[in-house]
């Protein structure tokens, strides 16, 4: 057994050891037929990075919509019926799948496999994704002998019975029909009468269907499975587990270092908690649950509401007006430099901005609404438009201090959450990231000047200075839903701050993590000039494509077969180390802390049941 250091040179090892790294996970190395875990494997922290973590939250994983649920009052409901009742009072959460927070409660049975029985447990989400692709039907009969059927996709995982002749064992294995398509000959099922688990002695029929159209399913709290047409079915599961490393790494590398993530759900303040939920798997590992010392800034408009209603927020968060461009406003209002609506708007800031003074949004509305120069019908759209601005409550003449924010030590969170159900709510996101990522690339520009001077001045003069005047930590940016900061085929406010970053932000020393569910959705140099790129199963052939251009310089075999080969268990990964050349495949580590919302993300000297 060796320790294996991602994104760290030979030199490097051989003078830091595993200093300044973070556990991530573990090697899985081929024994014959079969793969075990072995090798811890460390990731770099002490130099600048760019890291890709791809991977889908589950959306992949679908029923037909009229698959029925079976509810905690034994009653059903179909899958589609489920989704649009609850979806209307939820919070969205990615408007791509169509994914909404639950609001209401609602309580379906679900099976404990511990215990060996069926629960009542909580919902806390639904979604529904438009798909064109191969569904497969499982054909089997119900315990009062009714034919029944289960349309879902390929990877959606069900709940078997691992060994049917030996019936003392009890062992549950989830299946899909991309793992084993034979396994599905002992299906556990929902005995209505005893309110207990039974197995189907074989299936009849398993068919292969094309569908184009709209595919459902839920994420089930705690167990993250519930009863579909009679039979046990898996839902959907997420990260984090990299962050974790960041915020609970040797302290003194750790001063030199300040992390900031984006938390575009609001889930991440349950890393002040820990992992209860999950000591058996912990155990394994070697690690035990515990809650780390994150710092949450969160919108100012919404801090105080938050404080009230008991959520754990440390810090309001605002930025100036006066630091957002012309191009920043245009991306955010998604207007376009020769329509009526977007002349003015450039107008109103240009001359906003020439004054060389400091402004707030009323001081933006003021302006437009004495510009002799503006139609009544153009001045109110624009002053509509900043109006609206206010309901953001992020601006203020008085900005956060970038130093603030990028604290030697800790692990920040940028709590984006206020913006999930706002129209527009993305592009206040995109905007929010691309000033704080502008503003971490600039400082940093001139404090490595300083750190450059400093080494210059000691190794050519004979007077040594002892210290560098202005210091400050090497920052790592941590996005999550990265495809929507960075699109491939489109701009956002934040586009171009984060491929400065991509491009030349190793110079300088500033690290960026993008995490994405759809590698094929994101900017090209996000994979291009990524040295670290890590990512679970994908089935979709654009996203395959997507990752080939980096996968196929390593391994002649394309991401596809890379993925089929690997184990089919949660949490396993393909990772590729640039600096080094190599691939892996491993197993990220189990959370420590507490994972909110069950859903994924993200990662400087210097789950065996999860998916990133």
């Amino acid at each position: 057994m060796y320790d294996i250091v991602l994104g760290r040179t030979g030199g490097d090892l051989k003078k830091y050891g595993k200093k300044g790294t973070v556990l991530i996970g573990k090697q899985y190395v081929e024994m014959g037929q079969t793969s075990s875990l072995s090798n811890p494997i460390y990731m770099d922290v002490a130099r600048a990075h760019a890291m890709l973590i791809a991977g889908k939250r589950g959306g992949g994983k679908c029923l037909d919509g009229k698959t029925k649920v079976l509810l905690s009052n034994e009653n059903t409901e179909t899958i589609k019926e489920i989704y649009e009742q609850y979806s209307k009072s939820g919070n969205l959460v990615s408007k791509k799948d169509d994914y909404y927070k639950l609001n209401e409660e609602l309580y379906v049975k679900s099976f404990d496999i511990e215990q060996r029985k069926f629960i009542d447990k909580k919902v806390t989400h639904v979604f529904k994704r438009k798909i064109k692709e191969q569904l497969i039907k499982l054909k089997y009969k119900n315990m009062l002998g009714n034919n029944i059927s289960l349309i879902c996709t390929l990877d959606h995982k069900i709940l078997t019975y691992k060994n049917y002749l030996d019936i003392e064992k009890e062992e549950f294995l989830w299946n899909s029909y991309k793992i084993d398509k034979y396994g599905f000959n002992h299906l556990v099922s929902y005995d209505t009468n005893a309110q207990t688990y039974s197995v189907f002695p074989l299936l009849k029929e398993i068919e292969l269907i094309d569908f184009e159209g709209y595919v459902y399913d839920l994420t089930v709290e705690g167990t993250h499975n519930f009863v579909a047409n009679n039979i046990v079915v898996h839902n959907s599961y997420t990260m984090g587990s990299i962050a974790e490393g960041l915020a609970d790494m040797d302290k003194e590398v750790a001063k030199n270092l300040s992390f900031v993530l984006m938390d575009t759900m609001g889930v991440y303040w349950s890393m002040k908690y820990p992992n209860q939920k999950d000591d058996s798997l912990l155990k394994k590992w070697g690690l035990e649950g515990k809650g780390l010392p994150v710092v949450i800034y969160t919108p100012g408009g919404f801090y105080d509401k938050y404080k009230q209603e008991g959520i754990p927020v440390d810090y309001p968060f605002y930025i100036k007006p006066s630091e957002l461009s012309v191009e920043d406003w245009m991306n955010a209002f998604k207007l376009e430099t020769d329509d009526s609506v977007g002349v003015a708007v450039q107008r109103v800031i240009n001359k906003l901005l020439d004054s060389g003074k400091n402004f707030d949004i009323d001081d933006v509305i003021s302006y437009a609404e004495s510009d002799d120069r503006l139609d009544d019908k153009t001045k109110l759209a624009v002053i509509n438009r900043f109006e609206n601005c206010a309901s953001w409550g992020i601006f203020s003449k008085k900005a956060t201090p970038i130093r603030d924010i990028l604290e030697g030590g800790k692990v920040i969170v940028m709590d984006l959450s206020p913006y999930v159900a706002m129209p527009g709510g993305w592009e206040v996101k995109a905007l929010t990231l691309g000033i704080l990522a502008k503003k971490i690339f600039v400082e940093r520009m001139l404090v490595r000047k300083n750190e450059e001077m400093f080494d210059i001045i000691n190794k050519t003069q004979v007077v040594k200075q002892k210290e560098v005047s202005d210091d400050l930590p090497m920052p790592w940016l941590i996005v999550d839903e990265a495809h929507e900061f960075l699109p491939r085929d489109d701009v956002a406010p934040s586009s171009q701050a984060l491929i400065t970053i991509l491009r030349e932000g190793r110079q300088p020393g500033v690290s960026l993590i993008l995490a994405t569910q759809q590698p094929g959705k994101i900017h090209t140099d996000a994979i291009t000039q990524s040295d670290i790129v890590l990512s679970h199963r994908i089935t979709a052939s654009f996203d395959l494509e997507a990752l080939d251009k980096i996968f196929l310089s390593y391994d002649n075999k394309g991401s596809r077969n890379l993925f089929n080969s690997m184990p089919r268990v949660k949490g396993c990964a393909i990772i590729m180390d640039d600096k080094n050349e190599r691939l892996h495949t491993m197993q990220v580590k189990p959370r420590i802390t507490w994972h909110g919302g069950e859903d994924p993300n993200a990662i400087r000297e210097i789950e065996d049941e999860y998916d990133l």
